[in-house]
């Protein structure tokens, strides 16, 4: 009869231990944070002389004070470049053209010439520079710096104008843009450059505002 009596008993003093360990229960743990920063660089450029006013000039003369150079900034990353002639008043015979003779001496200088169609069908004129330009870096349009006499320039008002082309203002319009050169592969004609190979509805050249730079023209515009 007594033994009945103490199994209640036992019974009750294990659940209220069991109880008594679960209210007391701790974990070891820890916590961590970190802040991965992603700093973005940009691309900057600068044009000397975006607009030449050619006026009062006679066949022959050189256009010896055209000096146009892209700049690309200190703090700029690696780019690409190219620039686009728009000529203003040119001449309608296109074997003596202004736009001729700034074709023949960019080309001279390593820029190559290519023919685009913009959104509207309209032909624009490209020259692209395969080299890629470097932070600081200046690229001359037109390189006279070796020229130590007047003849030594071959930039100059075709001979062959006559009288159709008196008293008339032609406007050369040099507009430059840049595009990164890390992690973009340019279309290529061995090493020659020949297009950037960018869709006009996906990518648009635009001006990095924190910079002077000249252009902000969407491509194919």
């Amino acid at each position: 009869m007594k033994i009945k009596k103490l199994l209640p008993v036992a019974l009750s003093v294990v659940l209220l231990g069991t109880v008594g360990v679960g209210a007391t229960l701790a974990y070891f743990t820890d916590t961590a944070e970190k802040t991965n920063v992603v700093t973005m660089g940009h691309v900057d450029i600068d044009l000397k002389d975006t607009e030449i006013t050619i006026k009062n000039m006679v066949p022959g003369q050189p256009l010896k004070d055209i000096n146009n150079a892209v700049t690309l900034g200190e703090n700029s990353r690696d780019a690409y470049v190219r620039v686009r002639i728009d000529v203003d008043g040119d001449t309608k015979n296109p074997e003596n053209t202004i736009f001729a003779v700034f074709k023949a001496e960019l080309e001279n200088n390593g820029w190559k010439y290519v023919e685009e169609k913009n959104e509207n069908g309209n032909v624009e004129h490209y020259f692209y520079y395969s080299e890629k330009l470097t932070k600081g870096s200046i690229t001359p349009l037109f390189d006279y710096d070796d020229k130590e006499k007047e003849d030594d320039y071959k930039m100059a008002i075709p001979v062959k104008w006559d009288n159709t082309m008196a008293d008339k203002e032609i406007k050369v319009s040099v507009h430059a843009e840049a595009i990164q050169a890390d992690y973009f592969e340019p279309k290529k004609d061995g090493n020659i450059i020949i297009s950037w190979d960018i869709d006009s509805e996906d990518i648009k050249i635009k001006k990095y505002e924190g910079s002077n730079a000249t252009t902000e023209t969407p491509v194919g515009e």
